[in-house]
């Protein structure tokens, strides 16, 4: 045991995501790529600016051919804005929280930061899907970081990071590593795209989430439309008519499903030819192709594992094996992160949250380097916050802390010991049932649990039996990896 419980015109003409095609009209291609001290090519704040204050179009309609977000999904979801001094901020494009203090977000959307100097600061607003909401987190950027390879003539290697003056209080999102790349961003299948990007090209802005299912393009046909010389390895398309990610969206995320239905963020919005035009793609930047880019700078990122362990296999049958076929953004939910980053030090202390779109009982097991494991929510140690050991209920968008804010203050712990290594921590979230809280009880002594797999699969096995209907709109499971070190 190593915790320890105690007390993103022409027919060819690229347009960044972050801009009106209507600002584009009769413009050139953005010149070649400049040094980063100097003004980048590419679309600037002013022009998204102008963009953005059209009218004529219903403000809460955004993402093409898409729908409103649910509420309690996409939680690592940030908003960019610009602060002029004597004006409204304003929100030009998107980005990821992916560790306590880093977002990810597009190089176009970052040029154009830049280029604005010190006339104005820059901020990015976290834990909300409705922007004008009192229920919102600000934070202020104090670091713009593009990629050192961005080409602004091609929009190539379009990723860029925003350093907070502060930590996020959002979940860090679990990105797509190098690795799973090839066997999750495949043609044909289902991603979601979200945003607060225009509902049509030319449209006026909104201040509600939206997300839209497109299928991925395979790099043949991708080519075949912008040319190999703007797709590469660092790229991909996903898109069809009449759904597509469009002007405003730049930077924000794209996502991908595993066997056991979490979301990985696999892209990142960077350009296209209109928005949802027939015969013309949206195109991504590749998260897994910048892993260890990212990796050398936000020491806390989280990038999915190559090969699903054992329990997460079991795990997978909690969506009846069907997550990759299906749309991301009809799948329940679930996130689990710690608070304080996934390397944590010996003797040190842990707060674990977890989130999910839909409400249920939750439980959450930790893993062991050695392979063994143990239930640490809910337990003797750490009950459900009505008490019990056999069940602890999440409510829909909700987010559950352990131990809880009312444990804490009584001086209760989860400490960090030896062994050192790899933990992982899974939390699952399924329909409430009496058969399956007798099993969680069984483990809420916090024993040792020798074979994890066989434990989830029990669980599974009642879901199965009928205890409840089988859905993936209604039960799902994510894995956070964290290092104990010295």
């Amino acid at each position: 045991m190593s915790p320890v419980l105690t007390c993103q015109v022409g027919p060819f003409l690229h347009a960044a995501r972050s801009i009106s095609i209507a600002v584009l009209l009769g413009s050139a291609v953005p010149a070649a790529a400049q040094s980063l001290s100097q003004p980048d090519a590419g679309p600037s704040i002013d022009e998204i600016v102008a963009a953005h204050s059209r009218q004529g179009v219903p403000a809460d309609e955004r993402i093409v051919g898409g729908d409103a977000a649910p509420a309690g999904t996409w939680r690592s979801m940030a908003a960019i804005f610009l602060k002029n001094p004597g004006e409204q901020p304003f929100n030009f494009c998107g980005g990821s929280v992916i560790g306590q203090q880093w977002v990810l977000t597009a190089a176009h959307c970052a040029a154009a930061m830049r280029r604005w100097g010190p006339r104005a600061s820059f901020f990015i607003r976290e834990g909300t899907q409705d922007l004008m909401s009192a229920q919102k987190h600000d934070v202020e950027v104090a670091e713009i970081i593009s990629n050192d390879s961005y080409n602004a003539q091609l929009t190539l290697n379009d990723v860029a990071l925003l350093r907070l003056k502060s930590p996020a209080t959002s979940p860090r999102q679990k990105l797509v590593s190098h690795s799973v790349h090839g066997s999750l961003v495949v043609p044909d299948r289902t991603a979601t795209v979200i945003g607060y990007g225009l509902l049509t090209e030319g449209g006026s802005a909104s201040v509600r989430l939206r997300q839209v299912d497109v299928p991925l393009v395979g790099q043949p046909a991708c080519k075949g439309v912008y040319g190999d010389n703007r797709i590469t390895d660092a790229n991909f398309c996903a898109g069809v008519q009449g759904k597509d990610s469009c002007q405003g969206d730049s930077g924000g995320p794209l996502f991908v499903t595993t066997s056991t239905g979490e979301k990985l963020q696999a892209g990142v919005v960077s350009w296209g030819t209109g928005c949802a035009r027939k015969g013309f793609y949206g195109v991504y930047a590749s998260v897994g192709n910048f892993e260890q880019w990212i990796k050398q700078r936000v020491t806390d990122a989280e990038f999915a594992l190559p090969v699903p362990s054992k329990p997460a296999e079991a795990a997978s049958g909690l969506t009846g094996g069907a997550a990759t076929s299906s749309k991301p953004s009809a799948i329940a939910q679930v996130k689990i992160d710690i608070v304080e980053g996934n390397k944590v030090r010996v003797k040190s202390f842990i707060k674990v949250r977890v989130s999910s779109s839909v409400a249920g009982s939750l439980v959450i097991f930790n893993e062991n380097p050695d392979g063994t494991a143990y239930q640490l929510y809910p337990s003797k140690v750490f009950p459900g916050p009505d008490g019990r050991v056999d069940a602890a209920r999440i409510e829909a968008g909700a987010e559950l802390q352990v131990p809880s804010a009312s444990q804490y203050a009584q001086g209760y712990r989860i400490g960090i010991e030896p062994p050192l290594g790899l933990n992982r921590l899974r939390a699952i979230v399924l329909p409430e049932s009496r058969r399956i809280n007798e099993i969680i009880a069984q483990h809420s002594d916090g024993g040792t649990i020798q074979d994890l797999a066989t434990v989830i699969r029990l669980i599974v096995d009642e879901v199965d039996r009928g205890a409840v209907p089988m859905h993936i709109t209604d039960r799902g499971s994510a894995e956070v990896s964290y290092e104990i070190v010295n």
